[in-house]
Parts: C-alpha cells; structure tokens; sequence
C-alpha cells in the first residue's frame, strides 16, 4: 500500500458482524466509503524495512564521511567556474572532476555533495553519492556495492519507486526464500533497476549523483561504470529528466569515451594547496616575530608550491617533514637543500619514506604492518591488527606459542596507534578505528614494489623470502605468510567447552562477549581460504605438515562459521571436508595429496555435492582436470540435482565448460530447477558461455528447469544482448514452459520494455496463454508497467483474456495497487467483473489488497458492489 494513501473520513470501524445489516452497508456505499484491510500498510513497512536492509552494507558512507575536510576558503574556485556552473544551471549532464592522484579530487567532491544537500530556500530535489575507496571491504571497491548504495538512497528518498523495488524483491523471496543466505543481489540485474528508476525519479524532481574515485573500482570494472554513466545520464537526456551525474576519477587508467564536461582538479588547486601551506607553516607560529626571516621562509613555501605540480598529497606528505625541520633549528637554506633531495612523483617519495624516514629498528614490524593493511580482505581494526601482527609470530611446534606470548606483543590499542606512525612513516592511519593507508597511491606503490622494497630492508624479511624466483611472487609470498598467520591463530586460540557451547546456542548476549573475547576469530575464519587462494604455490612449505594442522582446525572453522556468519552463502555445511573446501579454494597441492591418500573422490557434502561441484562452481580448472582423471563422476547430481557442469556454466567459468564438453558431457543434461546449461548461462547475462553452448549444439529449445526456455531466463533477466543472440540462433519466441509460460511474459513480469519489444518484433504471440500470470498483460499489469501495458496493447493484447493466478489484467492492476494501470485497461475496454483468478473480480483484489483509489476507480466504472459482502465475511474492515 502507498505510504500517502488518502484515507476516507470520517472512518467507522465494524469488527461486528452483527453490527450492520449488509443492506445497510449497500445503501451507505457512496465515493466516501471504501473496504480496506489493515495488512498491506503494515506488510509494505515489512517489505520496505527487507529491502533496505538487502541493500545497505555498514560501510556504505563510511569513505565520503572520512574524506579530508577542506581547510578553509579551499574548494570554492569550482563554484565560480564556467564549466561548472553551466552543468549546475542545466537540467542534465554529466560533469568529470579529473586529476592526478592526490590531487584532492575526494576532498572536492565531498565539498561538492555538502554545497548540494545544504538548506537553503530552494528544494535540491534528490542527492545520492557513492565514494569508491579501494582501501575497504569489498563492497566499498566494487561496483555492486555502489549500485546497492545507490539504490538503497533513493529508495529511502523516493517513496514512489518503492513499488517497482517491492515487486522485484518479493518475486525473488518468492523464488528463492527470504532468509539472508537464500539470494544476494547480482550486479547486472541492480544496474537496470537503478538506470530505470533514476530516470523514472528525474521525471519527478530533480537528481543528482556523485560518484568518487572511480579508477578505485579497478582499470575494467571502472571502463563498464564509464559506459554506464553515459548511458543513464543519454537515457535522462532522452526524457528531458531533471538528472546531473558528476563523477571523479584519475587521469588515467580510465580510458573511455569521454563525453560531458570535464574539469581538471590539478590545473586550479594552486590557491588551495597555497592556504594550506602557509596554514600549516604560520610563520608568526614556528618563530618568535623579531627571529623569522619572512623572506628567505617565503622561498621555501614558494618552492613547495612549484615542486607539488598539483598534487595536494605530496604536500601532506612533505609539510610535516619540513615542520621538523624548522623545529629542529634548521636554516632555510637547509630545508631547501633536503627538499631538493626529495622526489617529485609520489611514488618516488613512499620510497623515499621507507628508505630514509622509517628507522632501521622498526623495518620488521614495518614489512608486517604493509603486509595485513595491503593485503588484507577487508580494513582491521587497530585491536584485529594486534593480534594479527603477532599472529605472525605464533608457532605450533615443538609447542604452542600463543599470541600474547609472542615477541613484542602490543597489550592494547593505543599503543598500537603511536606505534603504527612510526613503523609507516606516516602512511598507514587509524580513521574511526579501522586501519589503512593514509591514500589510495600509497597502496599502488606498496604492492608489490614498497613490498619488494621492504623484504629487502629487512634481513628477516630477507632470510624468509630467499626461495622468491622474482619479484612479481612477493605479493604471494606475502599472501603465504598471512595464511599461515590465520592458521597458527585458529589452532592456538584457546576455546573452552563452555565458550563453545555459547557459540552453539543462541544466547546474543553471551556471543556478543565472545566475540570481543576472539578479536581475530572472525576475520581468520572468514578469510583464510581466500589468503590460501591467493598464495598459491608459495603456500605450500611442507605439504602433510600444512594438511595436517587444516585438518585439525576443520571442525572449529565450520562451528566458528556458522557462529559469526550464519546467512552467508558461503557458510560450509558440518559435513564439508578438506577435499571439498580444498577444491573449491583451487588448492591444488593438498586435493592431489588426499587423493593420493586414498580420499574418495565422489565423497558427498550433506547436500550431495562432490569435490567436483566446488571445483567446479569456483572454475578451478586445473582441480576439476585432477578429479576427473582420478575418477570422479562428472554427471553425479546434488540434491537439488544439479550437475558440476551447470555450476561452471552459470559461474562463467569457459575453460571448466569446454573441459567437461570435452571429455562428452551432455550439453542438454538437464538439473531440476536451474535448468540445462544454457537456461543458467542465459540467466546470468552471460554472453561467452551462451556461445560456447551454443556451438557445442545446446538445443535452443529445450524446456526445463524455473525459466522453461534459455530465451525465457534471458528475458526474465532484461539481457537484450543475450535475448538477441538467442533469437539469432532460431530460438522459438513462443515456447512455452516454466513459471512464467512465455519470454513475452517473463520479460513484462521484469518491466523490460526494450525486450518486450524484441520479443514482439520477433514475432511473439502477445495472447499466448500459460505460466503464472497467464498472460503478458496480466504480468505487467501485475507489476503496474505503465510502459509495458501499453506495449503489449499496442500489439494487440486482449485485455479481457482470463488465466493465470490472478484472472485477468484489471484483477492484477487492481491487486498491485497501480491506478494508472487500471485507468489503462478500463480505457482499453476491460470488463469490469470478469470473474477468473484468486480474488474473482478486480473490485474484490482491490478490497483485498489494494488502495482505495482502485476501489473508487472501479466503483466508478461500474464495478458490483455486492463483492463487499464476501470481504466482510472474510473479516475486513469496513471503513465509512
């Protein structure tokens, strides 16, 4: 129900059956009275609160709330552009904030955002940011978590797109269940929602989206984002919307067409970087008035400003050590020579740090501390990081050495925090207790060279990484080290019986403490797979030794699993072994090893999955070759009955394919519901593998599975490429099969109006009968697709053809509450009470669960009042 429905006044409420003689009730029905139940309110707050929280992620503002402030009077050059104001003042556009790294391109744009949400007399319409920081968790660097953010805000912000949103959410609950583990959001699918509804909020009011730091996504993922900016911001300009987007990023490595305005933060921030100098470096403070000699100081601001070319991060860096330097009673001409040994590139000067500001004694904690900030899955927290550092240290034989006996334990975080200063050399930071580096360069130059750099530095570094073959595999040495760390921890930490039966029960509280009692554990058990991925060959030291000790913390990790990540998809089932986990984590040393043991190879999780399903499902070629010489079924099913085969192809995984094609798999082999091969490829957009499929003759037609149809699951999908490549390849348009008979239909159940249009140019029957809703008019009618609906009448739909779960189209506008819909098909000649479906007639679906706006559209148009007898009787609420 919408949030800003007009209720009807004054209201009577009959809970009485006995109260009112229904011929009453008949005679007092007029424009004033409606029946309503009091559920669809209350289950929309439900839906709205899942939604949200399906999106958001803690993180998700955290890197725009911890950019730099601007000092004072910076920043405001841009306000007084040209370049800006023309795209302030337009309707649309799309603005790029470009500059070298630590040009201040964050800071500015966080100004930008606050000049944008900031009161004032006129109404700003709608403002959405994302800041991109490669520093943090996953979901901060990755274009998903941008989309989520994203749309998480105008969700929030934009009461009329929740519908669209809510339908798509409960299809997907419907499908695959509502519990956190069941589903997660895909990148491709959230890309068309969010680029529809931005558009569909534009029309509205006026829209603006910031997003920073977009070569922090990574040089591909950036190059896709570029392409998609471009095509909201042509979509918005398409409409006429009220939509701006500006976007920041590096000069380079995001190389694509380049269109909009663009402004070049390193070419005006002279006068910024000047206030800050001179701020910084206040003469009237470092020196006692008659002491200072203002003109020969001035030079060496002077030369600061000509050696920073621009880039504000340079400074940041530079300042501090030239403010030591006056402490220290050094002349100016003194500090201009040291800064005339002080490289100009950033790069140059972290290396610099290392060699020259960071003292010899702390190199080894140095190389630790750049080890877990870099490499790290996600930022730690200075407590994490204590134990982390000393989880390096941790020995297993000839006997356990925990952690806080380890050398140089550091007892609490404090401490840590002076000490981290002083073992980076000013390029790590502790910002809202999460460790990282001070700037994203920082961490481009570590790995690996700052890496590289530092082992060398270090004679124990030095001695450890002597079997290295070349410098490209420290970051694996590096991501070895790490793994061992997480291991060594996980078999030492000491966790009693009655801890452990906390962790298995369901006391909140008492997890809670035990999760402050375990600093590392939930990090060391989320992650140490993925560092053992990431090691690869430098992992393994000595072979039964290492499976040795996995196998003996295999037990803690899954309970420890289970404990603090219940609802991820990734958390083991109790009956996973080695050899499954070892084969989906692509660690190809230990699963030869079991197996030369005499592990067996099909040996099944408690859902049926073999070793050849995680190695499969994860694309660990070189694991699914093992096992398939060593004799592993390739056509076994899990329980859900789904072969190896479609997991790789729905994983995108091509060399896993061509693999199992090749060794004669069926191509049509068909798995419950996922369908064959080609259905999970098509339905995940993925394009490659459809080929792939499709040239090892995948039958095109083959029914099967939730989608029916490869074209069902593509449409259903929104993938106009995919929908086009299978229709090119002679795919039958009106196959029916699956839940939602049709492609025609799939396609208006996923409001695409671009693919239903393929469809029907294709020569799709738009009264073809079948599947959930029936009809294709009756799915978009059900999803209130103003669009869509009129696509589909244009075609020729029958607006009065009965079928599916609700009947007819009017009966499922009417149920989904969309009033613009239903003026559609009444206008289209819909038979007010045509009876078919779950509610019989429309009138009753709107009682049930509409609004009273499509009770009066309806009541108008002719609808049977006696309907409300069998709403009374059902215990609603009549309303008068």
């Amino acid at each position: 129900m919408a949030a800003n429905r007009e209720m009807c006044s004054p209201l009577t409420s009959f809970n009485n059956l006995d109260a009112v003689s229904f011929q009453g009730v008949h005679q007092t029905i007029n424009a004033n009275s409606i029946i309503l139940s009091d559920g669809p309110r209350a289950e929309n707050i439900r839906i709205d609160e899942e939604v949200l929280s399906s999106l958001a992620f803690p993180e998700m503002h955290q890197r725009k709330d911890n950019v730099e402030k601007p000092y004072m009077n910076t920043c405001n050059w841009i306000l007084e552009l040209k370049e800006f104001k023309d795209w302030m003042n337009g309707s649309n556009g799309l603005l790029w904030i470009k500059g070298k790294p630590g040009a201040g391109k964050s800071t500015l744009m966080a100004f930008l955002y606050g000049q944008f949400i900031k009161p004032g007399p006129a109404k700003p319409g709608i403002t959405l940011e994302f800041f991109f920081s490669a520093r943090g968790t996953e979901l901060q660097h990755t274009p998903l978590g941008m989309l989520r953010s994203l749309l998480n805000q105008l969700y929030r912000r934009d009461p009329d797109i929740r519908p669209a949103v809510r339908k798509i959410y409960q299809d997907k609950c419907d499908a695959f269940g509502r519990s956190k583990k069941s589903w997660e959001w895909q990148q491709p699918e959230l890309e068309r929602i969010l680029h529809e509804l931005i558009v569909t909020s534009a029309r509205k009011q006026s829209l603006t989206v910031f997003v920073d730091a977009l070569d922090e996504a990574g040089q591909k993922s950036a190059q896709r984002l570029v392409r998609y900016f471009h095509q909201v911001n042509e979509s918005i300009a398409r409409v006429s919307a009220l939509g701006k987007l500006c976007i920041s990023c590096r000069h380079y490595p995001v190389i694509a067409r380049i269109s909009g305005t663009e402004i070049s933060v390193d070419e005006y921030n002279h006068d910024d970087i000047t206030a800050y100098i001179r701020d910084f470096l206040s003469l009237d403070c470092l020196f006692a008035p008659e002491t200072a000699d203002h003109q020969s100081w001035d030079s060496v601001i002077t030369y600061l400003l000509r050696s920073a070319k621009g880039v504000f991060q340079w400074i940041c860096l530079v300042v501090p050590l030239v403010e030591r330097k006056i402490q220290d009673g050094e002349s100016p001409e003194n500090v201009r020579r040291f800064l005339r040994r002080v490289p100009g590139e950033l790069r140059d000067i972290y290396e610099y740090i290392l060699r020259n500001v960071i003292e010899v004694d702390y190199r080894s904690h140095s190389y630790l501390l750049f080890q877990w900030v870099c490499l790290a899955e996600r930022p730690l927290s200075a407590t994490e990081l204590r134990y982390a550092i000393s989880a390096m240290h941790i020995t297993t034989r000839p006997h356990d050495v925990r952690y806080e006996n380890t050398p140089n334990f550091v007892s609490n975080d404090d401490q840590l925090k002076r000490q981290i200063r002083a073992w980076s050399g000013g390029l790590v930071e502790v910002v809202e207790e999460k460790v990282q580096v001070v700037h994203q360069s920082v961490k481009d130059y570590i790995l690996p060279e700052g890496l590289i750099l530092l082992a060398g530095l270090d004679h124990l570094a030095q001695e450890s990484s002597s079997t290295i073959e070349s410098e490209s595999n420290q970051i694996h040495h590096c991501q070895s080290n790490i793994y061992y760390s997480c291991l060594h921890y996980l078999l030492t930490e000491d966790i009693d019986r009655a801890t452990w039966d906390i962790i298995k029960g369901r006391d909140l509280i008492k997890q809670r403490r035990i999760q402050g009692n375990f600093p590392l554990l939930g990090y060391v058990t989320a992650h140490i797979f993925s560092h053992a991925t990431m090691a690869g060959k430098y992992r393994t030291k000595d072979l039964e030794e290492e499976i040795y000790l996995v196998q003996q913390v295999m037990a803690k990790w899954i309970a420890c699993y289970k404990f603090f990540y219940p609802f991820s998809v990734h958390c083991p089932d109790s009956s996973v072994t080695l050899l499954h986990q070892a084969s989906g984590s692509n660690l190809t040393e230990i699963v030869c090893h079991l197996l030369s043991q005499g592990e067996s190879v099909d040996q099944t999780d408690s859902e049926g999955n073999t070793a050849l399903h995680y190695a499969a499902k994860s694309g660990s070629t070189d694991i699914v070759k093992m096992l398939v010489h060593r004799g592993a079924d390739m056509q076994i099913k899990n329980k859900s009955q789904i072969a190896p085969l479609i997991y790789a192809a729905g994983g995108g995984h091509k060399a896993v394919v061509k693999f199992f094609l090749y060794k004669g798999l069926d191509v049509n082999e068909a798995a419950g519901v996922s369908g064959n091969a080609l259905q999970q490829a098509s339905g995940y957009g993925l394009k490659e593998m459809v080929k792939i499929l499709l040239d090892a003759g995948a039958n095109i037609d083959a029914v099967g599975g939730r989608y029916g149809t490869a074209l069902q699951a593509a449409s259903f999908g929104r993938y106009t490429e995919i929908v086009q490549q299978l229709l090119d390849a002679g795919a039958d348009v009106n196959m029916v099969g699956g839940e939602f008979g049709t492609a025609l239909q799939a396609a208006s159940i996923s409001e695409s109006t671009e693919v239903v249009q393929q469809l029907l140019d294709a020569g799709a029957d738009v009264n073809r009968v079948g599947g959930r809703y029936g009809t294709a008019l009756q799915a978009a009618s059900r999803q209130g697709s103003t669009s869509v609906v009129q696509r589909l009448l244009d075609a020729g739909a029958d607006v009065n053809m009965v079928g599916g779960e609700l009947g007819t189209a009017l009966q499922a506008a009417s149920f989904s509450e969309s009033t613009e819909v239903v003026q559609q098909l009444l206008d289209a000649g819909a038979d007010v009470n045509m009876v078919g479906g779950r509610y019989g007639t429309a009138l009753q679906a709107a009682f049930f669960d509409g609004t009273s706006k499509v009770v009066q559209q309806l009541l108008d148009a002719g609808a049977d009042v006696n309907v409300m007898e069998q709403a009374v009787s059902g215990g609603y609420k009549l309303l008068v």
